[in-house]
């Protein structure tokens, strides 16, 4: 988890402020596309100090062992069923269970979810979040 944060952050580094499409009518010039691309949003500009900030490798072990000591505080405290990713527990799980690859992964996903709801299903033990989801759900759609 700490490498994924870490990789997040430096996606997030290089590609904010990042400049949206012009639309073709603001653009009528080589000139014009040379300045917007330099001068929007100030990413031209400020893309070789992130650069420079990544590459570097004391700030790569710094902030992996930042993410990871936050993680272990999560681990600790019960925070990480908040912030983990529940998708990837999902996948470890779901690959420990059926240890091997029968489909693809959104069917062996959708198959373990199933039988999840279903096994609360039959012993009662559906959290009051989902039951408050469906039935927000079925009054959005009439039913």
């Amino acid at each position: 988890m700490a490498c994924r944060q870490v990789i997040y952050d430096c996606h997030e580094r290089l590609t904010d402020h990042f400049p949206e499409h012009p639309k073709i009518i603001d653009i009528n010039s080589f000139l014009d596309a040379e300045t917007y691309i330099k001068t929007t949003r100030g990413w031209w500009n400020r893309f070789p100090e992130h650069a420079a900030y990544i590459q570097n490798s004391a700030n790569l072990t710094t902030n992996l062992h930042d993410a990871y000591t936050v993680n272990q505080k999560d681990l600790n405290d019960g925070k990480w069923v908040e912030n983990f990713s529940g998708k990837e527990i999902f996948r470890m799980i779901r690959g420990f269970l059926f240890n091997r690859r029968y489909n693809s992964n959104e069917v062996m996903d959708t198959d373990l979810a199933k039988s999840v709801a279903d096994w609360q299903i039959e012993n009662n033990v559906v959290s009051l979040e989902l039951m408050d989801l469906k039935n927000s759900i079925m009054n959005r759609v009439g039913l």
